[in-house]
This record gives structure tokens, sequence and C-alpha cells, in this order.
């Protein structure tokens, strides 16, 4: 499942409500601010056509504490069900934000 997902996937749930599962299967709300396009700093001539390109999300939490930086199960109406690695970035007038990395 992990190779398909793409920042295509992500990009038409800009603004959408993901589930984040915490201990004892309790959940909180985050919202998918930012899909952003990772350039490589280096391009190389010996890139597999297949390989993805990297990307990362930005979610915005509003609930505290702040969570911390691990793995997290995520549930969204309609991608379902990933685990992503998410990590604090920062803070907003409307909450933590934290992004998870794809490459």
């Amino acid at each position: 499942m992990l190779n398909n997902i793409t920042r295509e996937v992500f990009e038409p749930h800009i603004n959408g409500i993901f589930d984040i599962v915490l201990e004892g299967g309790v959940s909180i709300q985050a919202v998918l601010i930012g899909v952003q396009v990772i350039e490589s700093p280096t391009p190389t001539t010996h890139e597999s056509p297949d390989r993805r390109e990297p990307f990362s999300l930005l979610f915005r939490v509003r609930e505290e504490p702040p969570l911390q930086q691990r793995i997290y199960h995520f549930n969204h109406s309609e991608l379902g069900s990933l685990d992503i690695f998410i990590v604090p970035v920062g803070r907003d007038e409307e909450g933590m934000l934290y992004e998870a990395v794809f490459n």
C-alpha cells in the first residue's frame, strides 16, 4: 500500500478531516492543510521512472497537549487507514502543525 501513496492521492483531500487514533482508542481530528512536492537538491539522471516523487503533508491539530514525534494510525473516510510518521513543526493561530514526509 505504501508504494501507492503519492501526493496526487492526498491533494483532493486538502482541508479534509483525518482521525488520529491515540492510546486507548481515543481519536482526535487533524486537518490536512497542505501537500508539497519536495525538490531534490541534486537531481540525478539515474532515478528509476517508477520512483515516487518525494512530497510532504502538513496537518493541523487543535487538541492539546501536542503529539510526540512518532507513527500514528490515521483514518480517513475515503482513503481508509494509514500509519503515518508525523513530526511537530510549529504552531499557528489555530493549532499545532505536524509534517509527514514521503520519499
